[in-house]
């Protein structure tokens, strides 16, 4: 009886030991398992012949190749044609790889991809992911398209200036957000740069105003200050001068909304 208890409790051991053999090969084949059925390499729909129309007068315009068959890739993507976005994706990373595809969700069905990760591979050994940054705010709209920012060196707020909803916000040091400007308050449009005068805390704003590029000031609580547009800066220069060059920075900014005749005077003041 010993004899035999002992075989039945050599082959359980064994059993069991294969059984454990077997589950940690399964656990090593399964992720590769997954990522071989995420690939997704089907042809769907062609991009519209408008566009191709358009992305070919682009590839001849000289505009960065890379940029535009990546965009390209993206809209083949978009479309459902996997197999068009991913031979556009090589040819756009093919002598230039500073384009990342990995964070893009439209590409998330080639991520299994073995000619995907190849890019992928290349792109980060070119460009190696770094986390020395951390997120300093979040700003909750999307569709903010934020262009301009200025900070207030007095106690380190900042200003963001949006294209989109016509306003500019104020970030303070502790992450507070909050609208300084309202959408659209004083007639304000799309803002393009902002500047903090550091000298009364005031904030310049370039913007649009009758057609007219503008400069719009406002003070250190949000209420306009007044309204400089390109026709008083043209006259400025006929008869009594502004002054904004005293502004520091602001020189910069006006000189961009000016006509080329208006900034030697400018310059000069």
């Amino acid at each position: 009886m010993s004899i035999i208890n002992h075989g039945l409790t050599t082959l359980r051991l064994r059993r069991r030991r294969n059984m454990r053999m077997w589950l940690c090969c399964l656990l090593l084949v399964l992720p590769a398992l997954a990522l071989a059925q995420s690939c997704n390499i089907q042809s769907g729909k062609n991009l519209p012949e408008a566009w191709q129309k358009q992305f070919a007068e682009l590839l001849n315009s000289g505009t960065d190749p890379a940029a535009v068959r990546f965009d390209m890739a993206l809209d083949y993507a978009k479309h459902g044609n996997y197999q068009k976005a991913l031979s556009t994706l090589e040819q756009a990373l093919k002598d230039t790889p500073w384009l990342d595809p990995a964070p893009e969700p439209e590409f998330k069905p080639l991520s299994g991809c073995a000619a995907f990760r190849k890019l992928v591979t290349r792109v980060e050994a070119r460009h190696p992911v770094t986390a020395a940054s951390k997120i300093a705010f979040t700003i909750e709209p999307r569709d903010l398209i934020p262009e301009g920012l200025a900070s207030d060196p007095a106690n380190g707020s900042l200003y963001l200036g949006s294209i989109y909803h016509r306003k500019i916000v104020k970030i303070s040091p502790e992450g507070k957000v909050s609208d300084f400007v309202a959408e659209a308050q004083d007639g304000l449009l799309g803002v393009l740069g902002i500047k903090v005068d550091p000298r009364d805390r005031s904030v310049w704003a370039a913007s649009q105003r009758a057609g007219e590029s503008a400069l719009f000031h406002f003070n250190a609580s949000g209420k306009l200050l007044g309204i400089i547009t390109l026709g008083d800066v043209a006259r400025s220069s006929q008869s009594a001068p502004l002054h904004l060059a005293e502004v520091p920075g602001l020189a910069k900014t006006l000189a961009c909304i000016t006509q080329p005749r208006q900034r030697e005077s400018l310059a000069a003041q």
